[in-house]
């Protein structure tokens, strides 16, 4: 008799156990689905908003020292492909030593990382090469100054 009802209890632990699993496996697609709904809406917003207006107004830049911009610009920026276009490479801002994102490797001779992967895309995407990709070792201080000055074309340190 005492067999039969540890049995039974273990039966119904089993069970029960089975039924949290479920209802976990259930959660986690309902939190994938609506994580991709979220992506898709993201995209379908971005592709509507970001659509360029046939506008191809120039960015200028004041050389004042004032935080306010100036209202007589006395330099013109080219937009960014044609200032990649002239000048023949993608400078990319990363950190150095930043182990899975952006490291030297001696024996290889070249940078590694994700941060290193994403500006050879960009680079392949825009030359057709890889491998006019330049990377500039940036600090975390002057990685935006760097991008906003055009000392690097992509910032691909961290950044959020």
């Amino acid at each position: 008799r005492e067999s039969a009802i540890r049995q039974q209890i273990i039966d119904q632990s089993v069970w029960a156990v089975e039924m949290v699993d479920v209802k976990k496996e259930r959660r986690m697609k309902r939190c994938l689905i609506i994580i991709f709904i979220v992506v898709v809406i993201g995209i379908v917003l971005g592709l509507i908003l970001g659509m360029p207006s046939g506008d191809q107004s120039v960015l200028m830049v004041s050389t004042s020292p004032s935080a306010m911009p100036s209202s007589t610009p006395t330099e013109t920026i080219l937009p960014t492909l044609e200032h990649l276009a002239l000048q023949g490479k993608l400078r990319c801002g990363v950190y150095n030593d930043s182990y899975g994102f952006s490291t030297f490797n001696d024996e290889r001779g070249m940078r590694e990382g994700i941060d290193a992967d994403l500006c050879r895309a960009v680079a392949a995407a825009v030359f057709g090469d890889p491998d006019r990709a330049e990377f500039v070792v940036i600090k975390t201080p002057t990685r935006f100054s760097s991008l906003a000055n055009r000392s690097i074309d992509l910032l691909a340190a961290i950044a959020t």
